[in-house]
C-alpha cells in the first residue's frame, strides 16, 4: 500500500472514480479487429447487416451502409486481399494470417567471442546485496 499500512484511506492519492468519473469506461470494452477478422472468415463471406447500419438504399439497389470502426477496417483488410493487386493482396493476406494465427516463430542465435562469467549466490548473499541496495542504506 502506498505510503505503507495506514498511511492512505481509500482514494486520497486522486486515482479514483469518485475524483475522476470522466475515467469510467461506461460501454465496455472495445471489440477487438481479430475478432472481427475472425468473424468475417467463419461465415464464408455471408454478413448480416443490421437495418439500424442501413444508411441510404440507393435506386440502382446498392445499400449504403455504416459500420463499426472495427468491422470496418476488417473488411477493408479483406478487400485488399481479393484485390487483384499482387503486393496488396499478399500483405493483405499474410497481416489477416497473422491476426488469427499470430505472428510466425523466430529463432536466434547469438554468438560471442567475450568469456561468459557465471557467479554462484546464496539467498543470504541476495539478501545481503538487496539490503545494501535500500534507500538509506548508501555505503559512505
Amino acid at each position: 500500500m502506498p505510503g505503507g499500512p495506514g498511511k492512505l484511506k481509500g482514494n486520497e492519492f486522486g486515482a479514483g472514480f469518485d475524483i475522476n468519473p470522466q475515467n469510467i469506461n461506461r460501454t465496455g470494452q472495445n471489440i477487438s479487429i481479430r475478432k472481427q477478422i475472425r468473424e468475417l472468415l467463419a461465415d464464408d463471406g455471408k454478413m448480416v447487416i443490421e437495418a439500424k447500419q442501413v444508411k441510404k438504399i440507393n435506386d440502382d439497389g446498392s445499400v449504403e451502409i455504416v459500420l463499426p470502426t472495427q468491422m470496418a477496417v476488417a473488411m477493408k483488410l479483406f478487400h485488399w486481399a481479393m484485390s487483384n493487386k499482387e503486393g496488396a493482396s499478399t500483405k493483405a493476406i499474410q497481416m489477416i494470417m497473422e491476426h488469427i494465427d499470430g505472428k510466425a516463430h523466430q529463432s536466434m542465435s547469438i554468438e560471442s567471442d567475450q568469456p561468459v562469467i557465471q557467479y554462484e549466490v546464496t539467498d543470504e548473499q541476495v539478501e545481503n546485496i538487496l539490503n545494501e541496495l535500500k534507500p538509506g542504506n548508501e555505503k559512505k
